[in-house]
């Protein structure tokens, strides 16, 4: 088996580390105060600075807000969603050949063919295809969303459910990557 990185190989330095990267899925008012109380566990130098980094990159940030970054009561767009689209266009207009030429009318095609599935999408509820694994992640995002809005559930409890929720995409991605 191949060894992960050395953050994986301590728990504890990998449970902090997650739970610094999972605040976008609490509302935005709540994920500063988070933030800020995970902040004051960072025990050692390189933590510090992953905190100082984190606060000015996304925190603090005037580039990034966090209302842009913040995926509460969103569905979670992937990379496949933007590669799709890259090869469906490279596909009508000549690929690796593409001229400014083919491009202009390639993005006029995939314009009106989007008008298209906006209509589908409002007269008929057709929406975008999403892979098992993505839609049952959705699912128990809304869940826990659902749950955490009707009081049923506490800020950490929604943290530690998508906290479940991503290691379980993380460890089926992993798995796959071994594979290769």
């Amino acid at each position: 088996m191949i060894p992960g990185p050395a953050y994986m190989e301590r728990k504890d330095l990998w449970d902090y580390v997650r739970k610094l990267l999972v605040h976008s899925f609490v509302q935005s008012s709540q994920i500063e105060p988070l933030f800020r109380n995970l902040a004051q566990r960072a025990n050692t130098e390189p933590l510090t600075k992953l905190i100082n980094n984190i606060d000015s990159t996304w925190i603090q940030s005037l580039t990034f807000p966090i209302q842009s970054w913040c995926i509460y009561g969103l569905h979670i767009r992937t990379k496949n969603d933007v590669e799709g689209f890259h090869t469906r266009l490279n596909g009508v207009s000549g690929g690796r050949s593409l001229t400014f030429y083919k491009l202009v009318p390639a993005l006029r095609k995939q314009a009106l063919e989007a008008e298209l599935d906006i209509d589908q999408l409002v007269d008929n509820g057709v929406g975008r295809r999403q892979r098992n694994q993505y839609r049952e992640s959705d699912r128990k995002n809304f869940d826990a969303w659902g749950k955490y809005e009707a009081k049923e559930l506490t800020t950490s409890g929604l943290l530690r459910l998508d906290l479940i929720s991503n290691e379980i995409m993380h460890e089926t991605h992993l798995a796959k990557a071994m594979a290769v």
